[in-house]
Protein backbone atom coordinates (compact mmCIF):
# COMPACT_ATOMS: atom_id res chain seq x y z
CA UNK A 1 0.00 0.00 0.00
CA UNK A 2 2.81 2.43 0.37
CA UNK A 3 4.68 1.59 -2.34
CA UNK A 4 1.20 2.12 -4.55
CA UNK A 5 1.17 5.57 -3.09
CA UNK A 6 4.85 6.85 -3.75
CA UNK A 7 4.32 5.51 -7.23
CA UNK A 8 1.29 7.53 -7.64
CA UNK A 9 2.77 10.39 -6.13
CA UNK A 10 6.06 10.18 -8.15
CA UNK A 11 3.51 9.81 -11.26
CA UNK A 12 1.63 12.95 -10.21
CA UNK A 13 4.44 14.93 -9.68
CA UNK A 14 6.01 14.08 -13.41
CA UNK A 15 2.92 14.67 -15.02
CA UNK A 16 2.25 18.38 -13.43
CA UNK A 17 6.00 19.35 -13.29
CA UNK A 18 5.95 20.83 -17.18
CA UNK A 19 2.66 22.49 -16.35
CA UNK A 20 3.77 24.30 -13.76
CA UNK A 21 7.30 24.95 -15.75
CA UNK A 22 5.41 26.76 -18.42
CA UNK A 23 3.21 28.96 -15.98
CA UNK A 24 6.55 29.65 -14.32
CA UNK A 25 8.44 31.07 -17.81
CA UNK A 26 5.06 33.00 -18.82
CA UNK A 27 5.21 34.51 -15.32
CA UNK A 28 8.72 35.40 -15.87
CA UNK A 29 8.02 37.72 -18.29
CA UNK A 30 6.41 39.72 -15.61
CA UNK A 31 8.43 43.31 -15.80
CA UNK A 32 8.01 43.95 -12.27
CA UNK A 33 5.95 45.99 -9.97
CA UNK A 34 3.87 46.27 -6.48
CA UNK A 35 1.43 43.35 -6.21
CA UNK A 36 -1.58 45.11 -7.58
CA UNK A 37 0.88 45.57 -11.07
CA UNK A 38 1.05 41.74 -10.74
CA UNK A 39 -2.33 41.30 -10.15
CA UNK A 40 -3.13 43.19 -13.59
CA UNK A 41 -0.54 41.43 -15.32
CA UNK A 42 -2.29 38.32 -14.72
CA UNK A 43 -5.51 39.60 -15.67
CA UNK A 44 -4.67 41.32 -18.50
CA UNK A 45 -1.38 39.02 -20.34
CA UNK A 46 -1.31 36.42 -19.10
CA UNK A 47 -5.52 35.71 -19.69
CA UNK A 48 -5.03 36.98 -22.81
CA UNK A 49 -2.06 34.94 -24.33
CA UNK A 50 -1.68 32.33 -22.18
CA UNK A 51 0.10 30.16 -24.53
CA UNK A 52 2.53 32.87 -25.59
CA UNK A 53 5.85 31.90 -24.53
CA UNK A 54 8.42 34.61 -24.34
CA UNK A 55 12.13 33.87 -22.84
CA UNK A 56 13.81 37.05 -21.19
CA UNK A 57 17.37 37.26 -18.57
CA UNK A 58 14.28 36.10 -15.45
CA UNK A 59 13.71 32.86 -16.96
CA UNK A 60 16.62 30.77 -16.25
CA UNK A 61 16.60 31.71 -12.85
CA UNK A 62 13.00 31.56 -12.17
CA UNK A 63 12.80 28.19 -13.98
CA UNK A 64 16.32 27.13 -11.82
CA UNK A 65 14.90 28.14 -8.52
CA UNK A 66 11.24 26.54 -9.28
CA UNK A 67 12.78 23.47 -10.13
CA UNK A 68 14.93 22.95 -6.60
CA UNK A 69 12.03 23.86 -4.95
CA UNK A 70 9.30 21.59 -6.55
CA UNK A 71 11.93 18.72 -6.28
CA UNK A 72 12.58 20.13 -2.23
CA UNK A 73 8.56 20.04 -1.99
CA UNK A 74 8.55 16.24 -3.81
CA UNK A 75 10.76 15.09 -1.64
CA UNK A 76 9.27 16.16 1.80
CA UNK A 77 6.00 14.61 0.64
CA UNK A 78 7.27 11.43 -0.37
CA UNK A 79 9.32 10.50 2.80
CA UNK A 80 6.37 11.88 4.91
CA UNK A 81 4.56 9.06 4.04
CA UNK A 82 3.78 6.13 6.42
CA UNK A 83 2.14 3.06 6.32
CA UNK A 84 -0.82 3.65 8.10
CA UNK A 85 -4.83 2.77 8.03
CA UNK A 86 -7.09 5.64 7.82
CA UNK A 87 -9.17 6.14 10.60
CA UNK A 88 -6.88 3.67 12.52
CA UNK A 89 -4.10 5.78 13.55
CA UNK A 90 -4.23 5.63 17.11
CA UNK A 91 -5.41 2.02 17.33
CA UNK A 92 -7.69 -0.56 16.43
CA UNK A 93 -8.23 -1.43 19.68
CA UNK A 94 -11.93 -1.65 21.20
CA UNK A 95 -14.01 -2.89 24.04
CA UNK A 96 -15.21 -6.32 24.18
CA UNK A 97 -19.16 -6.51 24.58
CA UNK A 98 -20.11 -8.90 27.37
CA UNK A 99 -22.60 -10.79 24.83
CA UNK A 100 -19.62 -11.14 21.99
CA UNK A 101 -17.25 -12.62 25.27
CA UNK A 102 -19.79 -14.40 26.25
CA UNK A 103 -20.53 -16.22 23.15
CA UNK A 104 -16.60 -16.98 23.23
CA UNK A 105 -16.16 -18.19 26.57
CA UNK A 106 -19.08 -20.22 27.05
CA UNK A 107 -19.48 -24.14 27.58
CA UNK A 108 -19.95 -25.68 24.37
CA UNK A 109 -20.98 -29.29 23.03
CA UNK A 110 -18.59 -31.48 22.42
CA UNK A 111 -18.37 -34.16 19.32
CA UNK A 112 -19.53 -36.84 21.69
CA UNK A 113 -22.12 -35.06 23.35
CA UNK A 114 -23.63 -34.00 20.14
CA UNK A 115 -23.34 -37.98 18.78
CA UNK A 116 -25.14 -39.02 22.45
CA UNK A 117 -28.06 -36.40 22.38
CA UNK A 118 -28.87 -37.28 18.70
CA UNK A 119 -28.82 -41.14 20.32
CA UNK A 120 -31.13 -40.29 22.86
CA UNK A 121 -33.62 -38.19 20.64
CA UNK A 122 -33.70 -40.87 18.29
CA UNK A 123 -34.48 -43.55 21.06
CA UNK A 124 -37.56 -41.71 22.43
CA UNK A 125 -40.51 -43.52 22.52
CA UNK A 126 -44.41 -43.00 23.16
CA UNK A 127 -47.97 -44.23 21.98
CA UNK A 128 -48.98 -41.31 20.64
CA UNK A 129 -46.94 -38.21 18.54
CA UNK A 130 -47.44 -35.78 20.60
CA UNK A 131 -46.39 -37.92 23.60
CA UNK A 132 -42.98 -38.25 21.90
CA UNK A 133 -42.12 -34.58 20.94
CA UNK A 134 -43.70 -33.60 24.59
CA UNK A 135 -40.12 -36.37 25.42
CA UNK A 136 -37.72 -34.54 23.00
CA UNK A 137 -38.96 -30.88 24.16
CA UNK A 138 -38.02 -32.06 27.79
CA UNK A 139 -34.71 -34.31 27.07
CA UNK A 140 -33.63 -31.00 24.90
CA UNK A 141 -34.29 -29.02 28.15
CA UNK A 142 -32.36 -31.00 30.28
CA UNK A 143 -29.19 -30.96 27.92
CA UNK A 144 -29.25 -27.22 27.88
CA UNK A 145 -29.63 -27.02 31.27
CA UNK A 146 -26.97 -29.97 31.94
CA UNK A 147 -24.93 -27.61 29.31
CA UNK A 148 -25.34 -24.24 31.06
CA UNK A 149 -24.39 -26.18 34.67
CA UNK A 150 -20.96 -26.39 33.21
CA UNK A 151 -20.37 -22.68 33.08
CA UNK A 152 -18.75 -20.31 35.80
CA UNK A 153 -21.32 -17.64 35.82
CA UNK A 154 -20.17 -13.75 35.79
CA UNK A 155 -23.53 -12.29 34.54
CA UNK A 156 -26.13 -13.38 32.50
CA UNK A 157 -24.27 -12.83 29.93
CA UNK A 158 -20.84 -13.60 30.85
CA UNK A 159 -19.99 -17.73 31.20
CA UNK A 160 -16.98 -19.20 31.17
CA UNK A 161 -16.53 -22.99 30.58
CA UNK A 162 -15.23 -25.17 33.47
CA UNK A 163 -13.27 -26.85 31.06
CA UNK A 164 -12.10 -24.17 28.97
CA UNK A 165 -8.71 -23.96 27.53
CA UNK A 166 -7.69 -20.96 29.33
CA UNK A 167 -4.77 -21.74 31.37
CA UNK A 168 -6.35 -19.67 34.18
CA UNK A 169 -9.67 -19.21 35.51
CA UNK A 170 -9.17 -18.05 39.09
CA UNK A 171 -11.44 -15.26 39.71
CA UNK A 172 -11.52 -12.70 42.18
CA UNK A 173 -13.73 -10.49 43.26
CA UNK A 174 -13.25 -7.13 44.53
CA UNK A 175 -16.21 -4.83 46.35
CA UNK A 176 -17.21 -2.83 49.10
CA UNK A 177 -19.94 -4.24 51.59
CA UNK A 178 -22.97 -4.81 50.02
CA UNK A 179 -21.86 -4.74 46.25
CA UNK A 180 -23.34 -8.43 45.65
CA UNK A 181 -20.06 -10.35 45.17
CA UNK A 182 -21.89 -13.02 47.61
CA UNK A 183 -25.15 -12.93 46.26
CA UNK A 184 -24.44 -11.43 42.40
CA UNK A 185 -21.78 -14.30 41.99
CA UNK A 186 -20.52 -16.99 44.74
CA UNK A 187 -24.27 -18.11 45.21
CA UNK A 188 -25.24 -18.67 42.10
CA UNK A 189 -22.14 -20.44 41.17
CA UNK A 190 -22.75 -22.85 44.26
CA UNK A 191 -26.63 -23.21 43.39
CA UNK A 192 -25.94 -24.82 40.31
CA UNK A 193 -23.64 -27.91 42.20
CA UNK A 194 -21.92 -28.61 39.47
CA UNK A 195 -18.79 -29.79 40.98
CA UNK A 196 -16.87 -30.44 44.47
CA UNK A 197 -16.95 -26.52 45.89
CA UNK A 198 -15.02 -26.27 49.43
CA UNK A 199 -16.55 -22.45 50.62
CA UNK A 200 -14.75 -21.18 54.27
CA UNK A 201 -17.16 -18.50 54.93
CA UNK A 202 -16.59 -16.93 58.11
CA UNK A 203 -19.89 -15.18 58.82
CA UNK A 204 -21.96 -17.92 57.49
CA UNK A 205 -24.20 -15.34 55.53
CA UNK A 206 -24.25 -17.27 52.06
CA UNK A 207 -24.19 -20.78 54.07
CA UNK A 208 -27.08 -19.95 55.61
CA UNK A 209 -29.16 -18.96 52.38
CA UNK A 210 -27.80 -21.62 50.39
CA UNK A 211 -28.87 -24.31 53.29
CA UNK A 212 -32.80 -22.19 53.28
CA UNK A 213 -32.68 -22.41 49.53
CA UNK A 214 -32.09 -26.22 48.88
CA UNK A 215 -32.52 -27.84 52.79
CA UNK A 216 -28.99 -29.26 52.88
CA UNK A 217 -27.12 -29.96 55.92
CA UNK A 218 -23.31 -27.97 56.58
Amino acid sequence: MLLQRKRMMTLLSVIMYPVLLLLMIRLSSFPGGNLVAFIDFLTDEVSAHSFQITWNRHTLPVCFVFTVAYVVIWFLIITSLKNTRYGEEHGSAKWVSASSLGRKLKARWSRKDRKTNRAELKAVDGETKRERRKRKAELRKRNRVNLYRQNILFSDKVKVAMDTKCENINTLILGGAGRMKSRGFIMPNIMQMNSNIVCTDPKGGATRSIVKSYGTAR
